[in-house]
């Protein structure tokens, strides 16, 4: 059974932010074996499952399965990573794929809260079951013209599809679910290779945002805004060189990745400015995928809640939070988390006092296929001396009944003082503020919590402490 309670072990003692640190606890990090070149992962928070699809080896670029020259059949794997006193995972092969059907890169469409998942395969599209892993329904494509690269968008039943021949037509596809038919096909684009469907923030109307990528090793990239409804363009730009990615986050940024230009470019739609982060990558080796995330914790400050993670060719996860200025700043907690392979995807899933990012290690360093993705815990529950803390606050019992009883000691001149009190997973259960004129103990109310593992976390001034504890009865 794999449990929602995280990392008791890590977090045994005394623990406090006093101000930000950009530094990181790297808790766990680990190779999980899976598929050949797994170019794509997605994490269920429903199920609590990554689920990684490879696209397998064609040792002779023939498209004829030849086992006993090194192909290897495409699949789609499960990993389960179960967090507790340990760490421990479980990754498995759900559904193998009809040989040389999926094709890099690979953009699915994943619909968690329906249980679905798209994916293009040669001029059809399957949509399977993420419990069953079964075929669902099929859609079949325009056969007329020989595209080479589909990549997928979902939005309420209609299913967004980028076609490209990567050196002729490309165009993009509005596909109705519930009429079974195309509701908008524009041409555009040269090597049209991704859209994702956003709403105005002003209007909700829904619109399109598409990337292309035109001549090869040109800075001839370009983003087009169209409008859902009947495909008009209501933007173009040229942004760079190999554009290879782009995310919709909230409906308020485009994050877009430039493997070539070596950075990302974050486009606002309330306004069209653009913001670029420079990844001080190199030659072939530039980002190939950026997702913007929101990470809050009781172990940072409030403001510090929308982050980036940027994969690249190098062998690296770049990772940090944004300062949501103008212009926008990104602050990498580390220098560079290295990984063993070329990083064509990733996921992260967020915990309270920190969160993994699972990056694909698609091909090693000389582009030969890799077999395995990376597991990297990123800790922001900080260790700090205990003894040290103790001469500024201490509390009793621990374990606690019903009662929990904190002493605040020589802090200082003392303006506002805040309890709060979470669960494993980061819930707010008790929030009380205090108005304390001289030191004194706190007698504080915990009858209502189950038995189990909680934090508290006491703000004094703008200092915040915290500590595990637990109840029982």
């Amino acid at each position: 059974m794999f449990q929602k309670y995280f990392f008791f072990a890590i977090l045994l003692f005394l623990s406090f932010t006093n101000a930000f640190s950009s530094d990181f606890y790297l808790a766990q990090s680990f190779s999980v074996q899976v598929g050949a070149e797994p170019a794509a992962i997605f994490y269920d928070s429903t199920a609590e499952t990554y689920h990684i699809f490879c696209i397998g080896v064609d040792k002779n670029f023939n498209a004829i399965y030849e086992p006993d020259s090194g192909d290897i059949m495409p699949s789609w794997w499960t990993l389960r990573i179960s967090t507790g006193n340990s760490v421990n995972y479980e990754a498995k092969k759900v559904r193998e794929f009809d040989f040389g059907s999926i094709l890099p890169p690979l953009r699915p469409a994943f619909v968690p809260r329906e249980r679905a998942i798209f994916i293009p395969q040669l001029s059809k599209i399957y949509q399977y079951n993420l419990d069953t892993y079964e075929v669902a329904k099929t859609i079949d494509l325009n056969n007329e013209v020989n595209y080479d690269a589909y990549a997928l968008d979902y939005q309420d039943s209609t299913l967004l599809i980028s076609q490209s021949s990567y050196f002729s037509q490309s165009s993009i596809v509005c596909y109705s679910l519930k009429e079974n038919k195309e509701i908008l096909n524009k041409e555009i684009g040269l090597n049209t290779i991704q859209s994702v469907f956003y709403n105005d923030p002003i209007s909700s109307k829904q619109y399109i945002a598409t990337i292309s990528v035109g001549p090869f090793g040109k800075d001839s990239s370009m983003l087009f805004l169209v409008s859902a409804d009947d495909g008009k363009i209501i933007y173009e730009k040229v942004i760079g060189n190999n554009v290879n990615f782009i995310q919709n986050f909230q409906n308020k940024y485009l994050v877009i990745t430039l493997m070539g230009s070596h950075k990302i470019l974050i486009h606002n739609l309330t306004d069209d400015q653009e913001y670029e982060i420079p990844t001080n990558t190199t030659g072939w080796n530039g980002p190939s995928i950026a997702k913007m995330f929101s990470y809050g914790s009781l172990f940072l400050p409030d403001d510090l809640q929308t982050w980036i993670g940027i994969g690249t060719y190098n062998s690296e996860n770049q990772i940090g939070y944004l300062t949501m200025n103008d212009p926008i700043e990104f602050n990498r907690i580390n220098d560079y988390l290295k990984i063993d392979g070329k990083i064509e995807d990733f996921a992260i899933s967020i915990k309270s006092s920190g969160f993994f990012i699972v990056s694909t290690q698609y091909l090693n360093e000389d582009y030969s296929p890799n077999d395995s993705v990376r597991v990297n815990f990123i800790d922001y529950s900080l260790d700090v001396n205990e003894s040290k803390l103790n001469e500024q606050i201490s509390f009793y019992p621990n374990p606690a009944y019903n009662h929990l009883f904190l002493n605040i000691n020589d802090i200082g001149i003392i303006s506002k003082t805040s309890i709060k009190i979470f669960d494993c997973l980061g819930n707010l259960l008790i929030y009380r503020e205090l108005d304390i004129h001289q030191f004194r103990e706190i007698d504080l109310d915990v009858h209502s919590l189950m038995v189990g593992n909680y934090y508290l976390q006491l703000q004094v001034n703008n200092n915040k402490y915290t500590k595990q504890f637990s109840i029982i009865r």
